[in-house]
């Protein structure tokens, strides 16, 4: 156990000091804190546990859309009077409209987890945003440094794009990090329609949304893989906020010449 009382992964090397006979006359032995690698291995096989079961939920999903499908040009071909298919083309329509949302899916997925964590500056990650000239965007505490997936970027990304489609006459977003007594607070928020209280949960659910419904579910996965946590507390009508909680041990202030894959 640390000096603070948390446990950490070691390794111990030892070997015997002989006297001037070759008898065994002391032991030496060096400690190695692998803590960090270990953090780091158990982060990347969650990740590819997780990939593996959406991969096979995904599949699941295609074969299902694929047999509906079928049963659909089935009807179309004992229908007589092709002046009466139109609902089972668009049924058909739909269905294909699935199948490319759920290979997208696969496609932004597959790198999750497939690097290792890395320090990463907010404002660096928040500059791979879009932001259209009428939208007035203000970051506060950009210096901040996160310990994610190298996907983060991605995540903010998502927040932007989901604000300019969902949000309704947006014009503010801003992105503020705060140091607090149980860790870092990420914020984000702009000024549309915001979320009506019975979705703020539902909207992380995969598939959930007006699109392919994977834009915030994604968002939960990429923070996840370094336990930070997302949720909406936003006031439906005065937009949204999404606050994400850095735990301790996951952040730093920014310094020249930072960098490196552990905390």
């Amino acid at each position: 156990a640390h000096a603070d009382g948390s446990l950490h992964d070691v390794v111990f090397y030892k070997a015997t000091i002989p006297d001037e006979k070759g008898e065994p006359d002391g032991i030496v032995g060096v400690i190695l804190d692998i803590t960090t690698r270990k953090q780091a291995e158990r982060r990347l096989y969650e990740a590819n546990r997780q990939l593996h079961l959406l991969t096979e939920v995904t599949r699941h999903d295609i074969l299902n859309n694929v047999n509906a499908m079928q049963l659909f040009l089935d009807l179309v071909k004992i229908k007589s009077d092709t002046a009466h298919i139109g609902e089972e083309l668009d049924a058909l329509d739909r269905l294909i409209a699935r199948i490319q949302a759920d290979i997208e899916f696969t496609r932004v997925y597959q790198d999750l987890g497939s690097h290792l964590p890395r320090w990463q500056r907010l404002a660096d990650c928040v500059a791979e945003c879009t932001i259209p000239d009428h939208i007035h965007f203000v970051i506060a505490g950009g210096e901040w440094q996160v310990y994610a997936d190298p996907l983060l970027p991605k995540v903010f990304v998502n927040l932007v794009d989901n604000s300019l489609r969902h949000g309704g006459a947006v014009s503010r977003i801003s992105i503020a990090a705060e140091e607090q007594e149980e860790g870092l607070l990420v914020v984000f928020e702009d000024d549309g329609v915001g979320i009506a209280p019975d979705e703020k949960e539902l909207i992380f659910e995969r598939g959930y949304g007006k699109n392919t419904g994977f834009g915030l579910f994604f968002i939960q996965e990429i923070l996840g893989i370094t336990h930070i946590r997302i949720k909406e507390t936003g006031t439906a009508g005065q937009g949204v906020r999404f606050e994400m909680s850095v735990p301790k041990g996951m952040y730093k202030k920014d310094e020249p010449g930072q960098s490196g894959v552990g905390p």
